[in-house]
């Protein structure tokens, strides 16, 4: 049960060095998209930007270099997201990863005009791929 509280001690107990962090995740970035595009790149960009995400919001809370805290990530870091969103090929592992990172709050990911025009690709990918879902698949 003690396990339940993961992320607790990452975003509290903060000895971590953010950059160092962020680096690592701009390194498995840089490699997934130097290699030919398949299936486990997908993944990889899906685990990346999901990791990223989080990262700099946690960094955005706990790091004292941001003179005012907005609900809102800054643009550079937004920027740097949404471009590993957008470098997945598989359309229902960037639906995911879309979904998983709009829903990220505290501070937000992306802004509210951003926010509507990536939940308006997620529509567009969505009606793309339905007519080839199973039946089971699209009707739940």
């Amino acid at each position: 049960m003690e396990d339940c509280n993961l992320l607790d001690p990452f975003l509290l107990d903060q000895p971590l060095d953010y950059e160092e962090l962020i680096d690592e995740e701009r390194q498995r970035i840089f490699e997934a998209k130097g290699v030919a595009q398949n299936q486990i790149t997908d993944e990889q960009l899906f685990a990346a930007s999901i990791s990223l995400a989080r990262l700099f919001q946690a960094q955005h809370r706990l790091n004292d270099s941001y003179p005012t805290k907005t609900s809102y990530i800054s643009d550079v870091n937004n920027n740097e997201v949404y471009s590993t969103i957008s470098s997945i090929i598989d359309p229902v592992l960037r639906i995911m990863a879309l979904s998983i990172i709009l829903n990220m709050k505290d501070p937000l990911i992306f802004e509210i005009e951003e926010r509507k025009k990536l939940l308006w690709e997620m529509t567009i990918l969505l009606k793309y791929l339905l007519p080839s879902l199973p039946l089971p698949t699209a009707v739940v």
